[in-house]
């Protein structure tokens, strides 16, 4: 694997720059919830967990790892907020910064998705098994901003006069006013 790695000064303060080289028909994968195209080539992401709401890139399950087709992947070990631009019109190869004077990052290799991601997760931690509630049936009432105790006990009790067994009740964010976070 072909990588280079920099130190910039900015006015906006130093970072730090990792570079993968990517051949030909390499393909880049990963880096948690996004809501655009699955392979990355030809995107710019920075990965930072925030609420969005609903007409943004912004997500709540940025990772910092990503997966090529060409036998390895990369994790960066970053709390803070990380860039990348996948071989976009400015970068032919996987670049990667971060702010600050330290870079973090494992190179995982491996002979198939499977085999890099397990290796992944052995070094990050795998998730315990989920309760069996939360494979049930969820109920949420998205964009709702006027809930009161009729009208949420009046959905639960829909579904259960329907025989639709219902696991969980979701309080959208919606519903949250600015500065009351429990007042519901």
């Amino acid at each position: 694997v072909g990588k280079s790695a920099s130190y910039m000064s900015t006015p906006e303060g130093p970072f730090t720059v990792a570079q993968f080289v990517l051949g030909v028909g390499d393909l880049v994968y990963g880096l948690g919830e996004r809501f655009g195209a699955l392979t990355k080539n030809g995107q710019s992401v920075d990965l930072w967990n925030e609420d969005g709401g609903t007409s943004s890139e912004q997500a709540y399950k940025n990772i910092p790892f990503f997966l090529t087709n060409a036998g390895y992947g990369v994790f960066v070990n970053h709390p803070e907020k990380v860039s990348l631009e996948v071989a976009s019109e400015g970068v032919s190869r996987v670049q990667f910064s971060v702010p600050g004077e330290e870079l973090d990052y494992y190179v995982i290799g491996g002979a198939n998705p499977k085999e890099i991601l397990e290796r992944y997760t052995a070094l990050t931690g795998r998730p315990p098994q989920v309760p069996a509630w939360s494979y049930g049936l969820w109920l949420t009432t998205s964009f709702t901003t006027n809930y009161d105790e009729p009208t949420v006990t009046g959905f639960v009790d829909g579904m259960r006069e329907r025989g639709i067994p219902l696991s969980v009740f979701h309080f959208d964010c919606f519903w949250m006013r600015e500065f009351h976070w429990t007042d519901f």
